[in-house]
């Protein structure tokens, strides 16, 4: 796919990246850096391509939907790496490259002569970026590493899903574009060293660490208390606020207590006002939920309750205690 004539003045438009690997993490980080303008190679097996030609919904005798999008902005040409030929079209390519980005099991680039040794001499300025599960080196350094194993591993599927169940997935394929997203990061950082040193580097991208980062506060709370988070299905422990609840139930939920003590006072007046309704009026103000709406530009907004559903929640909260 040639690059649109609208992006080629992008902040990138001047440099060329070589795109090697398939599936999801790789790709995603080429597709991006094509999104900021620069030109990107895809280089695929022959025979079969990238197995995202053919992953999801498609049409009969079309590429998957998923393909144009993970491959807009590139040029593809074959190589076969397995071939002398292959190996040292790919060395001609480098000597103009300003990226080499591949997500292949580590050792796969020394095995076709290409590794970073190889390929610095030819190129000292190349920035080589390499997306793998376990990253470069350590003991599970030559460990396949899928998005699921990442996500496992850096903790993230241990958090996800209900108390007392099975991990679910998040529904993308987050670990993956998590670890592309610190794979451009890292390029940006190479850049500006490359700008004052004028030479390239290494950058190591290890799925399950790009996943570790997000984490928040889990490992402090462990060091500090020796508490383990667990799955909490929609609810957000100490954020009432920050969880997920039907918006007709928020009065009830122990997440919203802080809620449920100003709703509570508002009912305790109007029990000196003897009226549900001014009770149900005064509940509106606080119950509720966020929403967020494409037409208002992705904005977060405050969506109340009806009135009914408040009438309800107060009707029922007059006959017991004030909380």
């Amino acid at each position: 796919m040639a690059a649109d004539p609208k992006f080629k003045n992008g902040p990138l438009s001047d440099l060329r990246v070589i795109e090697m690997g398939t599936l999801l993490a790789g790709p995603f980080c080429g597709q991006l850096l094509g999104d900021m303008g620069a030109e990107v190679i895809k280089i695929e097996p022959p025979g079969q391509g990238d197995p995202l030609r053919v992953w999801g919904r498609q049409k009969a005798g079309e590429p998957s939907l998923w393909w144009p999008v993970v491959a807009r902005n590139k040029k593809a040409i074959t190589l076969d790496m397995r071939q002398a030929e292959g190996q040292k079209i790919l060395k001609d390519l480098v000597k103009n490259a300003d990226f080499l980005l591949e997500n292949f099991r580590p050792g796969t680039m020394e095995k076709w002569g290409c590794g970073w040794e190889e390929l610095q001499k030819i190129n000292p300025r190349l920035i080589m970026i390499r997306v793998s599960g376990y990253g470069q080196s350590g003991p599970y350094a030559h460990r396949a590493g899928f998005g699921a194993i990442g996500e496992a591993m850096g903790g993230l599927r241990h958090l996800t899903g209900e108390p007392g169940r099975v991990p679910v997935r998040v529904g993308v394929s987050i670990g993956d574009t998590l670890a592309a997203l610190h794979g451009v990061i890292g390029i940006l950082l190479a850049l500006q060293h490359r700008q004052s040193s004028g030479r390239g580097q290494v950058i190591d991208v290890a799925l399950y660490e790009a996943v570790f980062n997000c984490m928040e506060s889990l490992l402090p709370e462990y060091s500090a208390f020796g508490a383990v988070r667990e799955p909490a299905g929609s609810a957000v422990a100490g954020a009432g606020t920050a969880s997920t609840e039907r918006a007709a139930e928020a009065c009830d939920t122990p997440s919203a207590l802080p809620l449920r003590l100003r709703t509570s006072r508002a009912i305790s007046a109007s029990q000196r006002l003897g009226s549900v309704k001014s009770a149900a009026s005064k509940c509106a103000k606080y119950a509720g939920s966020w929403h967020f709406s494409s037409r208002s530009g992705m904005r977060r907004r405050w969506r109340p309750l009806g009135l009914s559903d408040c009438a309800r929640k107060a009707s029922n909260m007059l006959h017991s205690p004030a909380r």
